[in-house]
């Protein structure tokens, strides 16, 4: 007759960190067939086991639960935990093991099998173990690479009696038999187990060595084949090996360390400390990285002065007197005083160290800051950032016409007397101990006086007022620069009463070449950056958006968009090998961008035809920073960037994930199709 059971079945997807799961819990019972575990000399079937003993429901049969991932890495850690028990307290569990049938999209099939011998123990008891095993009958080249998974149990006992167990809820226990896979004879039930269909992907997720990590940034030492992660939480850098998949181990830097910046010699590491007003810079070499504390640079307050303007003696602006003869005095003033505390970072390639500032809940807004320290000097010298030109007409001004107005930039301080007088200080470049005064002195006399001495570097304006909009950010402001250091790109995020703005930094004529609205860029008021690269000489850029990804020239001029098909997703880079493109040319191997989708997959993206050339699936989704370098010279069995052909790696991908670590992605060049 066939053997009554009680079947329970769970198959769901978890977060993909936990790989695939299998567990199976097998329970003979009394009165089958002769090859289940019942042996006739045991107890009667009617009578219920002794209190306590595995088993002892009337009618208890098979208890199978699988918790499988849609997707695993190759070097995931599959577990699959089985229990056996043989209810005739006669003959005991000898093994018990699993088979699994692997079916190939081609139709091919393979089997994985394992199984513990049991040692003679007492009859009737329940013997439980643990296997694992990883898919690595696939090579870093097969992926991604689909696959079904038809996964059983067994049991066998002292007597030979064997019992079967499959993943989905039957009502009669199953017995056991043997198929041949291959080279494989492997136990299987005598129902076939419903597939499982799971994807292999590329990439590697090694998970972050504490729990107390934040990360903010990542920089890639191409050179040492090094990664560090900055962690807001723990006032560390994270030292990465990304050839061997393993943490070495922390660098202490300064409080909260957000940006993360290779300088322009490739051997140090500068760092944007956020919960201060400061920069860290970290030595690189072969045998390590540690902070030069004598080297970290503080950074000093930047404000913004602006004074309204009237005649002394309150005479009437609008009347006829000779405004030469005019005294102007200050009627009303502000100062606007901005967030100091550094968020992303850059140098340029005239030396000038260039960094955002993060906004907080005492100073909502952020500015773009350079710092510049010559030779010889006590201190650096840093300043906002300020355009004091008018600009073109597409772009926004950091200065508006306002008549009867003053502004004024990069002075230590200025003082507002009782009758209308100011007096500026400043000191001169790089000696802060070398203080120099306007004196006491109507407004203008004042300005006249500082710009007249060849040591003060004090910017005044007369007749406009500050664009607050222009000047300040609202949101996270991301900082790139191009391979030659020419150009620096500072990426606002902005909100919903404030859009982002994308600004560019020329080194050569150490200002800004150009300031524009996101939305005037994408033609999207509700578009936001969320991240920001250039290419090697600056001539293109890529920001990505929620809603797509956006390519444009170094005079803010959008060339091409590759919208998105659903929200979410984040990272954007371009290949390390990206041409100059000052014209557009023929898409080739190298004219390429990545970034990451909300369905997980690493998108590369043509920036000629701005169309999808690749998509590579991953596991799990990008939650931070991503970067992408190319080959390290341990890739290619050791042929690093010079290796040729379709399995050869022409770049990786690193990017924190939701998983609570970092991935890294080979992108080889047969994930790549022919340019269009």
């Amino acid at each position: 007759m066939a053997c009554p059971s009680r079947t329970g079945f769970s198959h769901r997807s978890l977060p993909s960190t936990f790989g695939l799961a299998l567990l199976f819990g097998l329970f003979a019972l009394a009165g089958c067939e002769s090859d289940t575990l019942y042996e006739p000399t045991g107890p009667d079937p009617s009578t219920p086991p002794p209190s306590g003993t595995p088993g002892a429901e009337p009618g208890a049969g098979i208890s199978i639960q699988i918790d499988v991932g849609d997707r695993i890495e190759r070097t995931d850690s599959l577990s699959i935990d089985l229990s056996g028990y043989d209810p005739s307290g006669v003959s005991g569990v000898a093994r018990l093991g699993y088979s699994l049938v692997i079916t190939h999209p081609d139709g091919s099939q393979q089997a994985v099998t394992d199984e513990l011998v049991v040692s003679q123990g007492p009859a009737g008891d329940t013997i439980s173990t643990n296997f694992t095993f990883r898919p690595d009958w696939l090579s870093e080249a097969d992926l991604p690479s689909s696959f079904d998974l038809q996964a059983y149990g067994w049991v066998l006992n002292r007597a030979g009696d064997c019992a079967a167990a499959v993943p989905e809820g039957s009502e009669t226990s199953l017995d056991c038999r043997t198929v041949q896979i291959g080279s494989a004879t492997v136990r299987v039930a005598t129902a076939g187990a419903s597939p499982i269909e799971i994807l292999a992907v590329a990439g590697r997720t090694t998970l972050f060595p504490t729990e107390a990590i934040i990360a903010a940034d990542l920089a890639v030492d191409v050179a040492r084949g090094n990664l560090f992660i900055s962690n807001r939480r723990s006032n560390v850098l994270h030292h990465f090996d990304p050839a061997g998949h393993q943490w070495v181990g922390t660098v202490a830097v300064g409080s909260e360390p957000w940006g993360l910046h290779m300088n322009r010699t490739g051997d140090t590491l500068l760092v944007a400390n956020s919960g201060g007003t400061s920069l860290s810079y970290v030595a690189l070499s072969d045998g390590g990285a540690q902070e030069v504390v004598s080297r970290r640079l503080q950074t000093r307050n930047n404000v913004l002065y602006e004074f309204s303007l009237t005649p002394r003696g309150g005479e009437d602006l609008d009347d006829d007197a000779d405004d030469e003869d005019r005294v102007l005095i200050v009627d009303e003033f502000s100062v606007y005083n901005f967030s100091d505390r550094p968020q992303f970072v850059a140098q340029d390639a005239a030396g000038r160290v260039l960094y955002s500032t993060r906004p907080t809940a005492v100073a909502p807004t952020g500015t773009a800051r350079w710092v510049e320290n010559q030779s010889g000097w006590d201190e650096p010298e840093t300043r906002i950032i300020v355009r004091p030109g008018t600009g073109s007409a597409r772009e926004e001004v950091d200065l508006v016409q306002e008549d009867n107005s003053l502004v004024i930039a990069h002075a230590d301080s200025v003082v507002v007397y009782m009758d209308g007088e100011i007096e500026i200080f400043d000191h001169r470049p790089g000696f802060p101990g070398q203080i120099i005064s306007s004196g006491k002195a109507a407004p203008l006399d004042a300005v006249q006086t500082m710009q007249a001495n060849p040591l003060s570097d004090v910017l005044a304006v007369e007749d406009v007022a500050w664009n607050l909009e222009a000047i300040s950010f609202s949101d996270t402001t991301y900082v790139a620069s191009s391979a030659d250091r020419e150009f620096v790109a500072f990426g606002d995020g902005g909100a919903a009463a404030d859009p982002g703005k994308i600004l560019l930094w020329h080194s050569g004529t150490g200002t800004l070449s150009s300031r524009l609205r996101v939305e005037d860029l994408v033609n999207n008021a509700s578009e936001r950056v969320r991240a920001l690269q250039l290419n090697g000489d600056g001539s293109l850029g890529v920001a990505r958006g929620a809603f797509g990804t956006y390519f444009f020239s170094n005079d803010l001029r959008l060339r091409g968009t590759v919208p998105e098909s659903e929200m979410g997703g984040g990272g954007a880079a371009l290949h390390p090998g990206h041409p100059n493109t000052p014209a557009p040319s023929a898409s080739t191997t190298s004219t390429l961008a990545f970034t990451v989708s909300a369905d997980r997959a690493v998108r590369i993206l043509d920036t000629v035809h701005y169309l999808e050339r690749g998509r590579i699936p991953i596991r799990d989704a990008i939650s931070g920073p991503m970067r992408v370098t190319g080959p390290l010279s341990s890739d290619n069995n050791g042929q690093g960037s010079s290796c040729q052909g379709q399995d050869c790696v022409v770049a990786k991908l690193y990017a924190v994930t939701d998983a609570g670590g970092i991935v890294v992605v080979d992108i080889r060049a047969s994930h790549i199709s022919p340019a269009p």
